[in-house]
């Protein structure tokens, strides 16, 4: 038999991780015009429209 065995199960509960916050990542003003080129001229009007009425993505798109 290979591997660790415990001695005793751990206590998992003694062993907190710190929970980690949330990363905002708002788009700085020179990347936006960019950023629509790139996607090109269909989803650059769906992007405008969300960034101008603040639609969410899930909310823009319907499937």
């Amino acid at each position: 038999m290979s591997g660790f065995a415990f001695r005793a199960y751990p206590g998992w509960g003694d062993l907190p991780l710190a929970t980690p916050h949330e990363r905002v990542r708002e788009a700085a003003p020179a990347e936006e015009p960019r950023s629509l080129e790139a996607l090109g001229s269909h989803h650059g009007r769906l992007i405008r429209i969300m960034v101008a009425t603040g639609v969410r993505l899930r909310d823009a798109l319907m499937t």
